[in-house]
């Protein structure tokens, strides 16, 4: 519920809008996403039954993890371990939970804290999706890194739970000193 004004997708408020019609429009990546102990293509598919091994892959493709899974010995068939997916690496894993919801390909996509825990290189790939992503999709970020959303069209930052500023990063460096301050600590 708001407390003021409207929140409207497509104009209609949201208040209009069926539970089951949210959940085909929007969609989350967490910070630790779930994966279940099944085949790489079920995990990618759940939810999608009807969904080809074409449409599987161009989502991996686009989450930038199809070369690592057919690099596998059993491809996109390859059981992913128990609960823990220690065949993976949090970034594989993060990846895989990217090409879900892209498969679903839900008009808002929320990213949680997704790059928290990557190295550098899957940092990078996930970024370059997000990127990719922001000319046909509503895609909200929520981040303590901001390597991850530099390349936003609106950063909010907040500050105990509040809206200090908002604006582009070229704006945020040379008007809000607390944005600066965090920007400047993480790339030092």
């Amino acid at each position: 519920d708001v407390n003021k004004g409207r929140i409207l997708i497509d104009g209609i408020d949201i208040n209009e809008i069926s539970e089951e019609s949210y959940r085909k429009l929007i969609d989350a990546v967490q910070q630790e996403p779930i994966l279940f102990n099944m085949s790489i293509m079920d995990n990618i598919s759940i939810g999608q039954s009807n969904a080809s091994i074409e449409q599987i892959r161009n989502a991996a493709k686009m989450a930038n993890i199809d070369d690592d899974i057919m690099e596998m010995q059993e491809g996109y068939n390859t059981i992913i371990n128990d609960g823990i997916s220690d065949n993976l690496s949090v970034g594989q894993k993060q990846r895989i939970a990217l090409a879900r919801t892209l498969l679903k390909n839900c008009k808002i996509i929320l990213f949680d804290e997704v790059t928290s825990a990557l190295d550098n290189i899957s940092q990078e790939l996930v970024i370059d999706t997000i990127n990719s992503l922001k000319s046909t999709h509503t895609v909200v970020v929520i981040s303590h890194k901001l390597l991850t959303i530099i390349d936003s069209d609106e950063i909010f930052v907040m500050d105990n739970g509040k809206i200090v500023d908002h604006g582009k990063h070229s704006y945020l460096m040379n008007n809000c000193l607390y944005y600066k301050e965090m920007y400047v600590k993480e790339v030092a």
